[in-house]
């Protein structure tokens, strides 16, 4: 019984999208592109609030 339960707990923790690319860690930019890169992205996202 504990075994059964065990193996339906580690399929309920696995993820649907295992092959899904979030990132892109192959951008060939300079130093000077990836700032300005960081400076959009800062516009566009801002620092979370952490005060609540």
């Amino acid at each position: 019984m504990k075994k059964i339960f065990f193996l339906i707990f580690l399929t309920a923790c696995g993820s649907k999208n295992l092959n899904k690319n979030t990132t892109n860690f192959d951008m060939n930019v300079t130093y000077e592109e990836f700032k300005i890169l960081l400076k959009e992205y800062d516009k566009k996202k801002g620092y979370p609030n952490i005060d609540i």
